[in-house]
């Protein structure tokens, strides 16, 4: 017999069940045939007698197989798929106005951005970048009041943009010789968000439609910490229809790196007899409780800008960006 949680992208795992009485388990020979192709011999089989069950290593992803042995079975492997916008390409503009309430009736714009294709309604991406982003602000050093969390940077490790999740500290309090703000730390996730005003972001969903099991993330990454203590994280997990998790990674402590480095995190897989139904990536940009900064506030990129005349100069304690996200089987 065949389940069906036993088939993946490259392998199926037959039990053998029943024998003709003439018939032992290392004398089987499997027969495929690849679509309306012709049954041919296959060979590249591994035997768990122990287990009663036959490997059929090497398949193809998203093929149809009719096998024959005893008896007759037919299955279809996974596809080998891959997460949306996994280079961080797309990003879509959004404008927030805020009050000035030092002058009345005078507002201020802020442009944040969200990691997915205006032209797309598909979103596999969030973000808390509008838990940031506030209604009134005091006049002056507004750069250090409100402040999307994260957008876009052209420093990529391949294309023209990466993911860039910081943590800042935002408040009217702020100013070039004073932080008296809230510290937010930036996160970066397959799942949806309900954004609102005032820091009113709150998580409504996790995950989404999935239906392959990998071996592995692969992801690049660089990350400026403020200090010793700044850790970056990434999770990383897949789950069945009936929500059990089948298999998990993880990243709870990542360091420093000036330049892009690569990232393999290999899938523990718990749960063999449920086929996924989602998967959920999660990066945060630090673990740390508490967190510092410069006293004048630095100056970010943020989507391309830069400098003194941007409204980018932050009270900014680390910086993640990621790119370049892949799954292998």
């Amino acid at each position: 017999s065949l389940q069906d949680y036993n088939v993946w992208s490259n392998r199926a795992i037959i039990d053998v069940t029943e024998l003709p009485v003439s018939m032992m388990f290392d004398d089987i020979e499997i027969y495929l045939a690849e679509g309306d192709g012709a049954y041919k011999l296959y060979d590249n089989i591994t035997r768990n007698a122990s287990a009663n069950q036959i490997t059929l290593n090497g398949l193809k992803p998203g093929v149809e197989y009719d096998i024959k042995y005893y008896p007759t079975l037919a299955f279809t492997t996974e596809a080998e798929l891959q997460v949306g916008n996994a280079g961080f390409e797309n990003w879509a503009e959004f404008g927030w106005e805020f009050e000035q309430s030092s002058l009345a009736g005078q507002s201020s714009p802020m442009t944040y951005y969200k990691p997915w294709s205006s032209s797309n309604s598909d979103h596999w991406w969030d973000s808390n970048t509008t838990t940031s982003l506030f209604d009134d602000l005091t006049i002056g050093y507004t750069f250090f009041k409100c402040y999307p969390l994260v957008h876009y940077s052209t420093d990529a490790h391949s294309g023209k943009r990466s993911a860039q999740i910081t943590v800042a500290n935002i408040g009217n309090g702020n100013s070039v010789l004073w932080t008296s703000g809230t510290w937010y730390v930036g996160e970066l996730l397959i799942g949806k968000g309900n954004d609102g005003s005032k820091g009113g972001w709150k998580r409504s969903s996790e995950g989404h439609a999935f239906a392959s099991r990998p071996s592995s993330v692969t992801f690049w990454y660089e990350y400026a910490p403020y200090s010793s203590s700044d850790k970056f994280s990434a999770e990383v997990w897949l789950k069945a229809a009936d929500g059990t998790v089948i298999a998990t990674a993880s990243l709870p402590s990542g360091g420093s790196a000036s330049e892009w480095k690569k990232v393999d995190l290999p899938l523990n897989y718990t749960v063999l007899n449920k086929k996924a139904a989602s998967i959920y990536i999660a990066y945060k940009a630090s673990t740390s409780s508490s967190h510092s900064c410069d006293r004048g506030g630095t100056f970010l990129e943020v989507a391309g800008s830069k400098g003194s005349s941007d409204p980018y100069r932050i009270k900014l304690s680390a910086t993640l960006r990621v790119d370049d996200i892949q799954l292998n089987y």
